[in-house]
């Protein structure tokens, strides 16, 4: 069985990045935007989450307000990147995430997706 990671950042690039990194036995899929990111939450159950806080059209912490309030969408772990640290110190649920600091080595984004 392979692990399936959802990547929502609008930064192409670095999904790109991201995306040839995570190979063999990793079924990845990557989306640019808050909505794409819930509509692909509903009809892909992916294992991990890596979430951009920034992440526009809905905002990273506006796509983890609709997975707790939405039961269409599955709870899944979350590696929750920022840029901005400081300004997510009273917006982070309460529910358990990994944060890291933009700009973050396809590496050890990888070793953290193994350790969720």
């Amino acid at each position: 069985m392979s692990l399936r990671v959802l990547i929502a950042d609008a930064d192409t690039l670095l999904l790109s990045a991201y995306r040839a990194y995570l190979i063999g036995g990793i079924e990845t899929h990557t989306v640019t935007s808050g909505l794409d990111c819930l509509d692909r939450l509903r009809c892909w159950q992916p294992d991990v989450l890596v979430l951009d806080a920034d992440l526009p059209w809905g905002s990273g912490l506006g796509v983890l307000a609709v997975m707790r309030e939405d039961a269409s969408i599955p709870a899944v772990p979350v590696l929750l990147l920022t840029a901005r640290p400081d300004d997510l110190a009273e917006d982070i649920p309460s529910r358990d995430y990994a944060l890291m600091v933009k700009p973050v080595p396809p590496a050890v984004m990888a070793r953290v997706i193994f350790s969720l």
